[in-house]
């Protein structure tokens, strides 16, 4: 299966090939496994500070670069986090997360505005 990359996902990406390095040999070199890495770019995981220390040292990024994804990585997603108790919530907030950001707007295009005059 393959997820879609974050904005520090794909700078990551960029990062690497640039300097022809694979995700097998940053698995390598940083200690963790590609999958780890993957839960990283993708999202599913937080970077921290030491990985993206360990990630610019490993490929001698300069300041720049480091400071690049350091700010890309410190930035929360505004996401809300919904706990559902419903079973039949559950599969439904299960759907909606799998759903693409075009997917979102075409939904929210569909959905009739609330009416919120006084009569």
């Amino acid at each position: 299966m393959t997820h879609a990359l974050t904005v520090f996902g794909r700078k990551c990406r960029d990062f690497r090939i640039a300097a022809n390095a694979t995700m097998g040999e940053q698995s390598s070199a940083l200690g963790l496994t590609v999958a780890e890495i993957s839960a990283i770019e993708s999202g599913e995981r937080r970077p921290s500070a030491d990985y993206v220390n360990t990630f610019s040292s490993w490929l001698k990024l300069p300041i720049s670069g480091l400071s690049e994804l350091m700010s890309i990585a410190l930035v929360r997603n505004n996401v809300v986090q919904f706990r559902p108790k419903k079973a039949e919530s559950i599969k439904l907030f299960r759907k909606i997360g799998g759903l693409k950001p075009d997917e979102i707007r075409r939904l929210k295009q569909g959905v009739p505005k609330e009416d919120t005059s006084v009569g």
